[in-house]
Parts: structure tokens; C-alpha cells; sequence
């Protein structure tokens, strides 16, 4: 049994999805990278960090409803 905190709980439910729109120097072509993530800063740094060759042009919130997949049977 695994418990968890309400506060770690709350904590998880805070993060956005943010969508960072740039340039991929190496590979030459445009590309958007989306991370989970507090806010934006914490985003952008964690892009930067594994992504040193990407230059970022803009940065989005992703607010659209996440979609939920159900197995169905096949009888």
C-alpha cells in the first residue's frame, strides 16, 4: 500500500503543460517541445538543459482537455 499526501497530491495537480515553439539548430528545421512543468521558467530551463541547440521563439499554455482513451471490447 502507497500512501500519499494531499499536499504532494495538490502539488502534482498545479502543473501546466507548456508548449516552447523554436528552431532546432542542428537538425535545421522548426519543432514545438512540450513539458510538464510549475511554470514556465521551470519549463524553459528543463528545455534548455536537454535541448542546448533548440532556440526558442515562443512559449504556450496547453489548456485543451486531456483526452481519455477506453478499451472496448471487440466482441
Amino acid at each position: 500500500c502507497i500512501v500519499v499526501s494531499s499536499s504532494k497530491i495538490h502539488q502534482k495537480m498545479q502543473e501546466t503543460k507548456f508548449l516552447i515553439y523554436g528552431r532546432d539548430e542542428r537538425k535545421q528545421m522548426n519543432d514545438c517541445l512540450a513539458y510538464i512543468a510549475p511554470n514556465a521558467g521551470i519549463a524553459i530551463a528543463r528545455c534548455m538543459e536537454l535541448h542546448p541547440q533548440f532556440v526558442i521563439e515562443s512559449v504556450e499554455i496547453d489548456d485543451t482537455e486531456v483526452e481519455v482513451v477506453r478499451m472496448q471490447s471487440l466482441i
